[in-house]
């Protein structure tokens, strides 16, 4: 299949905290990483697949646009954005890895970084948790959330940080 992205820059640019003058070649990358490695890894293969051929074939429609619409474009631009807060001053090429300064600012701390990107990502994962609280309340609408075959990568929801379990 095609690099399929689920969300578009307008999308992302409006959902997370990011400015909307940021080269294309800079976030695509990061929102298909996203959706591979945490989307996928949420909804699991068979769910995921059949919305990305969806999305391919302009064939989107129904619970799935409702999905895609209200809960996956919200958590794959928020985890991008997490992600790219933490990069995004950098560039590697052939001379090696570059910081890029701010003409008009100061650049931000390691540790402001990191607490932002964080923040960031608590709020990636809030949606991530509604995203399957509304396949599971839509249990009929999502058949492919509860099948599985070797190969496929099994949807596991482990990687939703809810915090302090007593």
């Amino acid at each position: 299949m095609a690099n399929v992205l689920f969300i578009s820059r307008k999308d992302l640019f409006t959902i997370a905290p990011l400015s909307g003058n940021i080269d294309d070649d800079k976030w695509r990358y990061r929102v298909l990483d996203v959706q591979e490695m945490h989307l996928q890894q949420l909804i699991g293969s068979r769910l995921y697949n059949k919305i990305k051929t969806d999305i391919e074939g302009a064939a989107l429609a129904g619970a799935y646009k409702t999905l895609v619409d209200d809960y996956i474009k919200r958590y794959v631009a928020m985890m991008t954005a997490s992600y790219y807060v933490s990069i995004g001053a950098y560039t590697v090429g052939n001379a090696g890895v570059f910081k890029h300064e701010p003409e008009a600012g100061t650049p931000a701390t390691d540790r402001e970084i990191s607490g932002f990107a964080h923040r960031i990502r608590d709020t990636a994962e809030f949606y991530g948790k509604r995203m399957i609280d509304y396949i599971c309340a839509n249990n009929s609408s999502f058949p492919e959330y509860h099948q599985w075959e070797n190969g496929d990568v099994n949807k596991s929801n482990d990687n939703i940080n809810t915090g302090w379990v007593l």
